[in-house]
């Protein structure tokens, strides 16, 4: 018997010599899953500074794939040629009316700076009667602005930091927006080699959803191609009712270019920037001129086009999504407040793919399974 002060061996009694070298299959395994995970993080690691470019391609190459089909079966099945067509196509009208947009806002920006450098020539006009009868604010911004129409040196004097910054803030953007630009020119020639190469992209997800043991693969990709292109056609067509509005309302107020400045709108509510970036210098540039009533009627005009998108967006987005319609509105909203524009897509393909799944998994074992 052994003593309670004994240290018997603990390795099991079975007969056999206590090995402690490694299985060489074992070593052999965990080598090829460090390297596997190792070249991963490394491509991951290269291609990071492209993920924006290459989702973005993905997403525009989903959305307009319908209208590749189309054009496609019209000349003759010439893949490549309809993918470069609409690639072309998608470049003149997004980088046109941008570039315009940006080369103003810095001549702007610029004239602006100017201008405070010489506030001597500078002067305000008489404020609106309806503006000084308003409730409660009125009277004080009356107040106010007599008060910068006697002293406007001195006012913009007193404010010249604010407005410094607020200018080179105004630069910093535009400076962003260049790089927007460069990102976006990636996105639409990777769409179009997505385009070129769908078929083949479609089966390589399918297989490598299947490798991982996603149930209904093939079930699994038609969800995300339904539900980019009804988060794309909601997004088009909010901004195409977006530059309807914009268009009757400033063509009521003789606003400027009322046609371009809704080509612009319908541009600027696709990529989610909105209509502030119009309505703002419109308005301005209508006050300037004297018609203070109608630089009003176009400012709050503006804004109820801009506020708009939030309702009707998510109605047209709802008509054609492949899961219930409170699903998508909580991966488009929450999308968008988590991850900016590119979660408008990314939120819901997730969203839509987490409920079929945990759809499938609940009842998975109460629906009756087919026969044959």
């Amino acid at each position: 018997m052994t003593s309670l002060g004994s240290n018997p061996d603990p390795r099991p009694q079975t007969g056999m010599a206590f090995d402690p070298r490694p299985d060489a299959s074992f070593v052999r395994g965990a080598f090829v899953i460090a390297l596997v995970f190792t070249l991963t993080a490394v491509a991951g690691w290269i291609t990071l500074p492209f993920i924006g470019a290459l989702t973005w391609g993905a997403i525009i190459a989903i959305s307009v794939y319908p209208l590749h089909l189309r054009l496609m079966a019209k000349i003759g099945g010439l893949r490549k040629l309809s993918a470069i067509l609409i690639g072309i196509f998608i470049a003149v009208v997004l980088f046109a009316p941008l570039v315009l947009l940006f080369l103003s806002i810095g001549d702007h920006a610029k004239q602006a700076v100017e201008a405070l450098m010489n506030v001597k020539n500078l002067s305000l006009p008489d404020l609106p009667v309806w503006i000084a009868d308003l409730p409660l604010v009125g009277s004080r911004i009356a107040k106010a602005w007599q008060h910068a129409q006697a002293d406007l040196a001195g006012t913009i004097e007193s404010i010249r930091p604010q407005l410094r910054s607020a200018l080179l803030a105004t630069i910093s953007h535009i400076v962003a927006s260049s790089v927007t630009l460069i990102e976006a020119a990636l996105a639409i020639i990777a769409s179009t080699v997505f385009l070129i190469t769908g078929p083949q992209i479609k089966m390589f997800f399918v297989r490598l959803l299947e490798k991982l043991g996603a149930p209904d693969s093939v079930l699994l990709v038609l969800i995300i191609e339904r539900t980019v292109h009804a988060v794309s056609q909601g997004i088009i067509g909010t901004a195409l009712i977006q530059a309807f509005l914009l268009w009757v309302g400033y063509a009521i107020a003789g606003a400027p270019f009322p046609i371009f400045l809704a080509f612009l709108a319908l541009v600027l509510c696709s990529i989610q920037l909105g209509v502030m970036i119009i309505g703002l210098p419109v308005a301005a540039w209508m006050w300037s001129q004297g018609d203070t009533g109608w630089a009003g009627f176009v400012l709050g005009w503006t804004i109820f086009v801009n506020v708009v998108d939030n309702f009707i967006k998510p109605v047209l987005i709802g008509r054609d999504f492949p899961v219930p319609l409170w699903v998508g509105f909580i991966g488009v909203i929450g999308g968008l407040l988590a991850m900016g524009l590119i979660g408008l897509f990314i939120g819901p393909i997730v969203l839509a793919i987490f409920y079929r799944l945990l759809i499938g998994w609940t009842y998975a074992e109460t629906l009756p399974k087919r026969q044959g």
